[in-house]
């Protein structure tokens, strides 16, 4: 089973220089908020594709930072080809095989 994982966003402190700071310049957060603006907008975009081609949200993992689909039939040979067919560009997910036990 082929999972495609889009992801939402990060702890701040991964994006932002704010860690082990006493002030942190407001025009840094403003840049922040309009980055992920963009990244959220291209993450509906996704989401808004592959519901309209057949893919299933899958139940939330472990990371509370993204949201997988899946999508039956789909499998490593033919992921890429099911990404063009909905318009959506491979480098914007990540996607991850899942191999199940026969």
């Amino acid at each position: 089973m082929i999972y495609i994982e889009i992801w939402l966003h990060g702890k701040p402190g991964w994006a932002l220089p704010i860690e082990g700071r006493n002030k942190i310049n407001p025009l840094v957060l403003r840049e922040y908020g309009d980055s992920l603006r963009k990244h959220i907008n291209n993450v509906a975009f996704i989401i808004h594709r592959l519901q309209n081609h057949g893919w299933t949200i899958n139940e939330p993992g472990l990371n509370p930072y993204s949201i997988e689909y899946y999508k039956e039939g789909v499998n490593k040979f033919n992921v890429y080809e099911e990404l063009k067919k909905a318009g959506i560009c491979a480098h914007d997910v990540a996607i991850r095989e899942l191999i199940e036990n026969e």
